[in-house]
């Protein structure tokens, strides 16, 4: 399926998240995984060792231990690691949030999903998780993941990183962007000489 254009030339928005009172109403927090409760020392295997008396049918231990987790201040630790990091939020749109959050995060990009409304404004976009670094290709990676071509200034500068995110699937949305640039152009310029064509001669 091709990528949709609505993007190519969008810039980045700048919020204050602070002033946000609950980010979990706009950033979209993916499904816990087994993996997680895991990671986190919250798996059924960790919770009978503590003493918990755990349901022995595997989905029943699974949903045992996930309200656990979600009881604990490691949840709260856990859901800030999708928080956004920076105050800019990258224009996107985004059909499926949900899925799109885990997509996001299986290809362990240093991202977030945020959908919602600020100060009465409905916002759509990607915000990062992370900084100090360039990570112009964890964007670009997200936007096709968002079935969007990445912005001009994203794509451009996550081209220039040595081993980018995703290099296969950026490299050939690097190449229909290219494509609808040069048609964007060809169309400004049939346009301009058509115009002057039209002035009146001196």
């Amino acid at each position: 399926m091709p990528m949709k254009r609505d993007n190519v030339f969008a810039t980045p928005q700048h919020f204050d998240w602070r002033l946000i009172e609950d980010m979990s109403e706009i950033v979209v927090i993916p499904e816990i995984s087994l993996s997680d409760l895991e990671d986190e020392s919250y798996s059924p295997d960790d919770l009978r060792d503590e003493g918990h008396d755990v349901p022995e049918a595997e989905d029943e231990a699974f949903a045992y231990a996930l309200e656990e987790f979600r009881q604990s201040d490691a949840y709260e630790e856990w859901k800030d690691g999708f928080l956004p990091l920076m105050s800019v939020l990258w224009p996107c749109t985004i059909d499926q949030p949900t899925r799109m959050a885990a997509a996001i995060r299986r290809e362990a990009l240093a991202c977030t999903v945020v959908k919602g409304r600020v100060n009465g404004q409905e916002v759509s976009g990607i915000a990062l998780t992370g900084g100090g670094m360039d990570l112009s290709d964890h964007l670009a990676a997200a936007y096709i993941l968002c079935g969007q071509m990445p912005p001009v200034n994203v794509m451009e500068a996550a081209l220039s990183k040595q081993s980018p995110k995703m290099e296969a699937e950026l490299l050939q949305a690097a190449e229909d962007l290219a494509e609808t640039l040069q048609a964007t152009a060809t169309r400004m310029s049939d346009q301009v000489a058509e115009r002057q064509a039209r002035l009146p001669r001196p």
